[in-house]
């Protein structure tokens, strides 16, 4: 398949999520009789397996298409990613004597979160598929 073809639809499915977890959110807040103005959207892990969900599925979807190489690009950038996240965190502190970000949920030391390792291998299946359509 065209590379191009590809990433069009990585990130096709990915955006189809999103609009899908706005839209949710919106019937949510609807059903609720939360106003606008008054909405705040606090951390449950549910709807953060729900937000990542999609894009997973996306990369399973695109094993099929581009192979396993995709699965070891995302486990790839997800250790690195994590660890490299941690790493400058860590150093900014050490350096500048102040935290550079927080992290409250599943924090490893409050420079990184467990959270944010999907997250990483996200994009490096984006990175891994952009990389097909550079390189032809």
């Amino acid at each position: 398949m065209n590379p191009y073809f590809n990433l069009i639809i990585f990130l096709a499915i990915i955006v189809f999520g999103i609009g899908i977890e706005v839209f949710l959110s919106q019937i949510y807040f609807k059903e609720n009789g939360v106003r606008k103005k008054h909405k705040l959207v606090h951390f449950k892990f549910s709807r953060y397996v729900f937000l990542i969900s999609v894009p997973m599925f996306a990369i399973l979807f695109m094993t099929n298409i581009v192979g396993i190489s995709i699965i070891k690009s995302f486990l790839i950038f997800a250790v690195f990613g994590t660890v490299l996240e941690y790493c400058i965190g860590y150093s900014y502190q050490i350096i500048v004597g102040q935290r550079l970000w927080t992290y409250h949920r599943y924090s490893v030391r409050g420079y990184t979160s467990l959270l944010s390792i999907p997250l990483w291998g996200l994009c490096g299946a984006m990175f891994y598929l952009l990389v097909k359509v550079i390189g032809g």
